[in-house]
């Protein structure tokens, strides 16, 4: 039960990515709502398999406090109240959009924890590192793909007048340029650290 549970948790993550990309960056509210039921379903698989197992255990990386303050930090701007006049006073100026900006970084922040305690063994992280590199090379093929046949539509379905067709799935080709550039230290490092492995064993080899 707990294996299958680890295994389900690990690949809804994994499908999260890859819904939120194809999502055209999930910015809609129809895309948004499926990447925050994702992450309830896997919070609740988490809890599932804390109770089966009978403990719980958080690891919390440095990475989630600053994260964490910036929950807080726009939990604050989003409460508002009634001055006397009848005003609407708040530390946002737009309270609902500040609102539904907080529940998606919640969201996040959330699948964030998840994934910082589902891939914390060696070979889980080298599974996460080999899907990087897998959805990265995919995605890059998926955007020539999409550039030498250039319709107006983005993934070949959905009408665009704003896209050039160099973002891929994404409407600004600045917001796929900076999904890219999150994505190359993976099989950068990957390669570099195999290649001093290499290195390294080569030269003891040669001192013996």
């Amino acid at each position: 039960m707990t294996g299958f549970i680890d295994s389900a948790i690990a690949a809804g993550l994994l499908a999260a990515v890859i819904f939120t990309t194809l999502a055209f960056g999930a910015v809609e509210a129809w895309s948004v709502a499926i990447f925050e039921l994702i992450a309830v379903g896997l919070l609740a698989l988490w809890i599932i398999k804390s109770i089966n197992e009978r403990r719980l255990v958080i690891t919390v990386p440095p990475a989630a406090w600053p994260f964490a303050a910036f929950v807080i930090v726009g939990v604050a701007q989003s409460v508002a109240f009634a001055d006397s006049s009848g005003m609407t006073r708040s530390l946002s100026m737009d309270v609902e959009a500040t609102r539904g900006s907080v529940a998606v970084i919640f969201f996040v922040f959330v699948l964030f924890l998840v994934t910082a305690n589902f891939f914390a063994t060696r070979e889980r992280l080298r599974t996460l590192a080999n899907f990087v590199v897998i959805w990265g090379f995919a995605l890059a093929i998926l955007a020539l793909l999409q550039r030498f046949t250039w319709e107006g539509r983005l993934l070949w379905l959905r009408p665009t007048q704003t896209a050039s067709g160099l973002g891929g799935p994404f409407v600004n080709r600045n917001h796929f340029a900076g999904y890219m550039e999150m994505m190359i230290p993976i099989p950068l490092a990957l390669a570099l650290f195999r290649g001093v492995c290499h290195c390294w064993r080569c030269a003891k080899r040669s001192l013996r």
